[in-house]
């Protein structure tokens, strides 16, 4: 049996966990209609681990798409990919993660159930470079906090209706960090029907070292600030102001990060443009010093300090 669900992969070099990724949608207890493959201008292997299991998969009845996206960075290869979809749902789902065998079956049954559904997420497990896990939570109720704090609506947790994706205007492919975490921004500003589900995980995340997000915030200095610009001016332009206060806090934690990270420089500048910026200067602060003494939590602060 198969699902109304389109899962949706790019893939950029990772000859070196691709395999465990596709093996994962193979074991599915219910496949999805297709899965769609778009190669970012791979330079090892991965093209044709592609290929192979799509002649694998073809065997059990599940038609897999390859193609390619030369326009750099994941974002650009999901919207290509995101073009042929054709099903009412589409997962977009990493070329490095992993998912249990009920994954697709327990999304497509709970969509099933609520057919006015246009967001449907579940926790996931997030394994880390050290070896420990820990649980990326996903919460319907009060999702855009939840969201701008702990990105909710992160690719891994959810899967949303292919008409929701089109209606906000797809991924910024002008992005290359939160591109994801923007895209999210979008989805909660269209005021979508949300469902939770409930259960363990059925998606296990691995970091790479190599990964789009790397293991700091420094390399990519000027990318995580581009992509919460963006989402300043698209809930400027939704006209939800109310909400700038909680980004304002997220440009705080990020200059906590580079601060503890030992770019005290751009730490700096962050925080004085944040604290110019922002009609609570003295509150955005005190989370800024909350975040670089204890580097965990200030999601809770906020809340006190900005509990609309």
């Amino acid at each position: 049996m198969k699902s109304d669900i389109t899962v949706v992969i790019p893939v950029f070099n990772r000859a070196h966990t691709l395999p465990r990724t596709l093996a994962s949608v193979g074991k599915q207890i219910m496949l999805p209609d297709e899965v769609i493959l778009v190669d970012n201008n791979s330079a090892d292997s991965s093209m044709e681990i592609m290929t192979a299991w799509r002649e694998t998969m073809a065997q059990r009845g599940l038609k897999v798409t390859v193609t390619s996206e030369t326009a750099p960075g994941a974002a650009a290869a999901r919207n290509k990919g995101l073009s042929l979809v054709t099903t009412k749902y589409v997962m977009f789902f990493d070329s490095d993660d992993e998912m249990l065998p009920c994954h697709v079956r327990d999304f497509a049954e709970a969509l099933a159930a609520n057919p006015a559904a246009e967001v449907a997420g579940r926790d996931i497990e997030m394994r880390l470079l050290d070896g420990s896990s820990k649980r990326g939570y996903f919460r319907a109720r009060n999702a855009m906090f939840h969201h701008i704090f702990r990105g909710t609506m992160s690719t891994q947790r959810i899967v949303v209706t292919t008409e929701l994706v089109r209606r906000v205007g797809e991924w910024d492919a002008s992005l290359r960090q939160w591109d994801d975490y923007e895209l999210g921004i979008r989805y909660l500003l269209a005021n979508p029907v949300i469902i939770n589900l409930s259960g363990a995980p059925s998606v296990i995340t691995h970091s790479q070292a190599e990964s789009l997000t790397g293991t700091d915030h420094t390399s990519a200095a000027g990318q995580w600030e581009k992509a919460l610009d963006t989402c300043r001016g698209n809930i400027i332009s939704a006209g939800r102001t109310e909400l700038i206060p909680w980004l304002d806090t997220r440009y705080a934690i990020l200059a906590a990060h580079y601060y503890n990270e030992g770019s005290r420089q751009p730490a700096r500048s962050l925080l004085e443009k944040t604290l110019s910026d922002t009609p609570h200067p003295r509150r955005i602060a005190l989370l800024y010093h909350h975040n670089r003494i204890f580097r965990r939590l200030t999601w809770v602060a906020a809340r006190i300090l900005f509990p609309w």
